[in-house]
């Protein structure tokens, strides 16, 4: 695997045109996708169609959010991400896996963005696990519909149901954690794997990709996310 070709500038100007429409109420998920392939163009940002197609498929009413840009409440204390967070993540990870990867997510909240990548990855596995019972069910309920997709309840820093699963092609922590926390998590891959995880960078959070055969990260956005722990 090598390091995907990523345009930070155009990532940013991307989630600056779709941020701008974070007031704005769409009538469905096919206006919403529309806004976002129109903010893209503008950013000059190249997301493959088959991307903004599996984002459209997740109705965020499905999973307890409206046809609106930005974040929304979710229970305890967590959020259903914004859709442009969603694109961002499966167009970063369909850049530099193969069609059939395994795919884990840390934070599963609602299940939205497992459905997303699930979508995204038809022939591949997504294993989404969250700490939060009640989330977890509610997770499952919302993507029953997904034969490729699990949700699993795992306790925070608990990772052996999940090793006996491992090793993962992917791993992508969907809420912000330390730098600690995410070295526990790394036994969960191989040699060729990459990690997508959000981090601390000064006062600001950005999403990252580390490639762990070239040991190298690639900054991919300025984000913010809820707390992992």
């Amino acid at each position: 695997m090598s390091m995907i070709a990523w345009d930070v500038q155009r990532a940013n100007q991307f989630m600056l045109e779709a941020h701008l429409l974070s007031q704005t109420s769409f009538s469905s998920m096919e206006e919403l996708v529309h806004v976002l392939r129109a903010a893209a163009d503008r950013a000059d940002l190249s997301i493959e169609p088959r991307i903004f197609r599996a984002v459209q498929q997740v109705d965020r009413r499905n999973f307890g959010a409206s046809y609106v840009m930005n974040a929304e409440s979710a229970p305890k204390e967590q959020t259903c991400s914004a859709p442009y967070i969603h694109l961002l993540c499966a167009a970063v990870l369909s850049k530099a896996l193969p069609a059939n990867a395994r795919i884990l997510e840390i934070g599963s909240g609602t299940g939205i963005m497992a459905a997303v990548l699930a979508r995204t990855f038809r022939q591949g596995q997504v294993i989404s696990c969250d700490r939060h019972i009640e989330l977890v069910k509610q997770a499952k309920e919302n993507c029953k519909q997904l034969k490729n997709l699990e949700i699993m309840h795992v306790k925070s820093k608990q990772i052996f149901p999940l090793l006996a699963l491992a090793p993962f092609d992917a791993l992508l922590i969907s809420a912000q954690a330390t730098k600690q926390g995410i070295a526990y998590l790394l036994p969960l891959l191989h040699e060729n794997s990459i990690l997508l995880f959000p981090e601390i960078v000064g006062m600001d959070s950005q999403l990252r990709l580390y490639d762990a055969k070239l040991k190298q990260t690639l900054p991919l956005a300025d984000v913010s996310f809820v707390s992992l722990v």
